[in-house]
């Protein structure tokens, strides 16, 4: 905005000394046009600069994760347990939200599971108020709130999109799982990128040209400029230009106008994806520094072991109509952990569109009544 009241500025300026310097002096004006032009261009990039970093001050927020409880333990106020032994008839459910999204992506979704006993955790990984972020802090993050939050029980770690990825760092990264107390029961993949950020990066970008590039080029040079060299391809970044590009579309289909993924399941009143955007999708995620380089242990061996020691369970949900991670980042997270893809038909990459309750929720009900 400053950048473009600069522009406005500049350019009235231009009119306004033509339409009233004499000939005879316009030697001497246009001898000075340059410092004119870089004393308001480089004024209203310091007002950008300034402005902006106020704006990513502000993000701080404190509410680190949501809670949302069973229906009848919400109630009574009694736990989930079983009287004879004091455990958990059913493990806690931890949502990881995807890029630039916060815990609100997630209501719909633990609304219908709490509806059927199971507790559920929201975490918030965006917003922090800083530039940078990394994902070995992100691990701690993770490993502390099971550890602290959880009452040591075993966890069901549920990722959409980035947050899938962010749940399969866990389980082979160096400050993951394997140094938890608590390891993880099971996994749930939504729309998935594998856990390989190096490959994810590359081929989830060269998809988004292929469906949108003037969108996503436009939305990479904003990016850029406002310090989110992310958050903007994937509809974060301030109000304005949110609405203005819409990056936030690509999430549903191209006929989705409404989803209840905000709450209410079938039930609710559906909300606008434009609405859906600016309560679940942050303005600030900050840049991740160890994207590429975060160490995880991916050797057949280590699988194998994970497999085995935390007894763990996986199920890896694809969505059909996915127009921002390609069939190749579920095609590695098959190839990884040795599971078959289920693809969701009639979802886009959100899994949000017209018949989510029944289409997503009901193959991760089933999954989750199994464990």
């Amino acid at each position: 905005m400053a950048l473009v009241l600069g522009g406005c500025v500049y350019v009235f300026r231009q009119w306004y000394v033509k339409k009233n310097t004499p000939t005879s002096t316009s030697k001497f004006v246009n001898s000075n046009e340059w410092k004119w032009t870089a004393a308001i261009v480089g004024g209203s990039f310091l007002l950008h600069i300034v402005s902006n970093h106020v704006r990513i001050l502000r993000s701080r927020r404190e509410d680190r994760a949501v809670l949302m409880l069973p229906e009848e333990e919400a109630k009574t106020g009694k736990d989930n347990a079983d009287e004879a032994t004091g455990k958990s008839k059913k493990y806690p459910i931890l949502f990881l939200p995807g890029t630039s999204q916060n815990a609100a992506s997630c209501h719909g979704r633990m609304e219908i599971l709490t509806s059927k006993g199971w507790e559920c955790h929201a975490l918030n990984l965006t917003h922090n108020g800083k530039y940078l972020t990394s994902y070995f802090l992100q691990m701690d993050l993770i490993k502390s709130y099971i550890e602290t939050q959880l009452d040591g029980r075993r966890p069901v770690i549920i990722g959409h999109s980035q947050g899938g990825s962010k749940a399969q760092m866990y389980l082979l990264g160096k400050n993951g799982d394997k140094t938890a107390k608590n390891r993880v029961k099971a996994v749930v993949l939504l729309a998935s990128t594998s856990v390989s950020m190096k490959h994810a990066v590359q081929e989830v970008n060269l998809n988004l040209l292929k469906m949108s590039p003037l969108r996503t080029l436009l939305a990479s040079m904003l990016g850029a400029l406002h310090f989110e060299t992310t958050s903007f391809v994937f509809g974060g970044g301030p109000r304005m230009w949110q609405w203005l590009l819409g990056t936030y579309s690509n999430l549903f289909m191209e006929h989705t106008t409404h989803t209840t993924l905000l709450g209410g399941g079938s039930q609710g009143v559906p909300a606008s994806v434009y609405t859906f955007s600016k309560r679940a999708i942050d303005s600030h995620d900050p840049a991740v520094v160890d994207l590429q380089t975060y160490p995880i242990d991916a050797e057949p061996e280590h699988i194998r072991d994970v497999w085995i020691d935390n007894d763990l369970r996986m199920i890896h949900l694809v969505a059909e109509n996915d127009r921002i991670v390609p069939r190749s980042q579920s095609d590695r997270i098959s190839q990884l952990w040795g599971i078959d893809q289920e693809v969701i038909q009639g979802q886009g990459h959100q899994m949000g569109d017209s018949g989510w309750e029944e289409d997503v929720m009901g193959p991760v009900l089933r999954f989750l009544n199994a464990l």
